[in-house]
């Protein structure tokens, strides 16, 4: 590195500005340049103060770079966690479905009291599923039949469903009254699939017949059953209540079918 050269970036090399490359070149230079050394001795003794501020400014400049990109990185990350905590968030909260007539219904399905050849359990069977022997059992009057109340939606994808029922006393009688209601998620509810799915199902008796039928070696004694609409999330809640608290509900909730069964 020439005198020259050595003398033009020495303003540079004073205030921290060259390179580490650059600056130990220099650095060389000036230990065996009696002239050039002396230069620097004299520009570092006129502008001490200038120098050490000019660094001290870039210092904060490279520190101030850094904080902006910590924060940046920062921000990214937040973004991203409250991302992921949104969309499992949506996925998971569920949401009860307000009562549509044209896709929530109630239908009695035929069955008849069967036994389990394994086990010997007396069953409750729709007569689409009998068997030859079962269905000639039932034409001969040897299976006892009853129609069960079932309650069944058409057209909604991914729904949710739950029930709650109990035999309460109401002016002397047992009433057997049935809360239910269906949800969604956040997130299926943000999607148009029930525009082209074609689900169809129907839920599970047990709450609307309790241990009254086929659980009592196939003995079923009919009683007065209300089943009500309740668009609550927490169908378990009704656990808590009194037996006149659980019949007060059906105040607020759609009657969809009653009848003896």
């Amino acid at each position: 590195m020439t005198c020259s050269v050595v003398k033009e970036l020495m303003p540079n090399y004073i205030d921290g500005l060259t390179s580490d490359e650059t600056s130990e070149d220099i650095k060389k230079h000036l230990a065996s340049c009696e002239s050039c050394c002396a230069v620097y001795e004299y520009l570092r003794s006129t502008h001490p103060s200038d120098a050490a501020e000019k660094k001290k400014d870039m210092e904060f400049v490279k520190d101030l770079k850094a904080g902006v990109q910590k924060r940046k990185r920062r921000s990214i990350l937040a973004v991203f966690a409250i991302l992921i905590i949104g969309i499992l968030f949506t996925r998971r909260y569920s949401v009860p479905i307000p009562f549509d007539a044209n896709r929530m219904f109630i239908e009695t399905v035929p069955s008849a009291f069967t036994v389990n050849d394994e086990y010997g359990w007396v069953d409750l069977t729709n007569i689409d599923g009998l068997d030859f022997q079962e269905s000639k059992s039932v034409l001969s009057g040897k299976l006892d039949m009853m129609n069960l109340v079932w309650l069944s939606y058409r057209g909604i994808h991914n729904a949710g469903s739950w029930s709650k029922g109990r035999t309460i006393s109401r002016n002397g009688e047992k009433v057997r009254g049935i809360y239910y209601r269906y949800t969604k998620t956040l997130w299926d509810l943000m999607l148009p699939s029930d525009l082209f799915a074609q689900s169809e199902s129907a839920s599970n008796y047990g709450e609307i017949y309790g241990d009254s039928a086929a659980f009592n070696g196939g003995v079923h004694e009919p009683e007065q059953r209300e089943i009500y609409y309740l668009q609550v999330r927490n169908l378990d809640a009704l656990d808590e209540l009194s037996d006149k608290e659980y019949d007060a509900l059906r105040q607020k909730a759609a009657l969809i079918w009653s009848g003896v069964n």
